[in-house]
């Protein structure tokens, strides 16, 4: 009679251990954007905005429109300074910042004038 063969099943938790790899703060992050201060500025972008909200933490993401910005710091979890991006065409574009898989619109939140504000000295 030939040995029995036992099948190896690894328990349970090394099964489900890359499922439970995710940080809870990014399965149940919560994200406003409320404000934005300059609300306008040229198209070269370049300038530093403030946002105005709430769950910003380090890492988020924002975009101008279709446009990534730069987080250059987040000061609390209700305000952080922005590079905005340049654009390659005046009007207002949504504001959009993004916390693990979640995110908030600030729609038409931010004005690109058809000038650029920088100055040659």
């Amino acid at each position: 009679m030939a040995p029995a063969v036992r099948e190896f099943l690894p328990p349970l938790s090394l099964i489900l251990l890359p499922c439970l790899m995710v940080s809870c703060s990014d399965v149940n992050a919560v994200v406003a954007v409320d404000g934005i201060n300059p609300g306008s500025a040229g198209i070269d972008g370049g300038v530093e905005a403030e946002l105005a909200g709430d769950g910003f933490v380090a890492g988020m993401l924002v975009w101008f429109g279709d446009l990534p910005a730069t987080v250059e710091q987040v000061t609390s979890t209700g305000s952080a300074t922005v590079i905005v991006p340049p654009a390659s065409r005046a009007g207002a574009v949504d504001v959009v910042v993004r916390v693990g898989g979640a995110e908030d619109i600030l729609p038409s939140g931010f004005e690109y004038t058809g000038i650029s504000l920088a100055f040659v000295d």
